[in-house]
């Protein structure tokens, strides 16, 4: 239709989509080599003849220039969160989860949330969680997930796997006090703006993330009081994550400057209007 109608095209990748399916291990065998080697050539067609380019990230929008010779037709749209579902911290809300958890109000709860696999570190969250623990025993790991956790891992009474509807993730957020972010730290990190920070900030929730994931250094830069970027899990990191999770703060106003449902159709309706 672009070429012959001359119908504006648009290639919104959102990620880097082969490269995650083949680094998660879902395109580990010979069949996918063909497949993969298709969807790369057709990523790298479509990089040449968009009229427009959306990333998710800056990093992405940086590769994608230097690497494919694209000038002025990339721009960095991330992942949006709807923040009438994703509420503001509520305190009494928080202490109503709380007490439905079990948790104390002395309680550190580390939450993280989404799925398990795959490119996910689930190794990262418990190494977290271990060394938190030795460091002050009342902290909490709640995995809100609706992938299946071995029992094994659950017979660690500190421990909580819950599977819940979207619309009630929020509340489970205010119950915590740090949420994680643990991706594998592989090429197609480059793209990755993890809705999960844009959940939990519009929770006033700061993260955990020991990866260099695409934007989420310079976002931290920006905004330290936002969350950490571990590199080693040192004593002193971890007593930094301790720290941060004592103190409750403000941060629902960063994923409505970077994250709202508002600001990304502004700008998808700047790139139509454009073209």
């Amino acid at each position: 239709m672009q070429k012959e109608l001359g119908i504006k095209f648009i290639f919104d990748m959102r990620g880097w989509w082969a490269d995650e399916k083949k680094e998660a291990g879902d395109w580990s065998s010979f069949i996918y080599k063909s497949v993969y080697k298709y969807f790369k050539k057709k990523e790298r067609n479509f990089f040449a003849d968009a009229d427009v380019i959306i990333s998710l990230t800056q990093k992405g929008k940086e590769y994608i220039e230097s690497d494919f010779n694209v000038k002025n037709t990339v721009n960095v749209i991330p992942t949006c969160v709807n923040l009438d579902v994703f509420k503001p911290y509520d305190e009494q809300k928080r202490g109503s989860y709380r007490a439905k958890l079990g948790y104390d109000k002395e309680d550190l709860v580390l939450i993280y949330c989404g799925s398990i696999g795959g490119n996910y570190r689930s190794d990262l969250i418990f190494s977290l969680f271990e060394k938190c623990s030795k460091q002050n025993n009342k902290t909490k790991l709640l995995l809100l997930t609706n992938t299946k956790i071995e029992n094994s891992l659950l017979k660690n009474k500190n421990i909580q796997s819950v599977s819940c509807d979207y619309a009630e993730v929020n509340n489970y957020l205010m119950a915590a006090d740090a949420g994680l972010i643990f991706y594998d730290n592989k090429f197609s990190s480059i793209g990755r703006c993890p809705t999960k920070l844009a959940e939990y900030w519009a929770c006033d929730l700061p993260f955990v993330s020991a990866l260099n994931i695409a934007d989420m250094n310079l976002l931290t830069e920006k905004h330290p009081e936002g969350g950490l970027i571990l590199n080693k899990f040192t004593d002193d990191e971890i007593a930094n994550v301790i720290n941060m999770m004592t103190a409750r703060r403000k941060l629902r106003h960063l994923a409505e400057l970077y994250f709202s449902l508002e600001n990304g159709a502004q700008a998808y309706n700047k790139i139509y209007e454009s073209l």
